[in-house]
């Protein structure tokens, strides 16, 4: 929960700690965040 005012950084983390076998996990999640605007309800 450290990076959870940055959503990219979150989702790094939580593929480092093994959540996902997936080794593009966090760049896709990412991906993903980024083309349907998620960021929007970060504010």
């Amino acid at each position: 929960m450290k990076y959870k005012n940055n959503p990219d950084q979150f989702a790094r983390e939580i593929h480092k700690a093994g959540y996902a076998t997936d080794p593009n996990y966090s760049s896709k999640l990412i991906s993903i965040m980024k083309a349907n605007n998620f960021y929007q309800w970060d504010k």
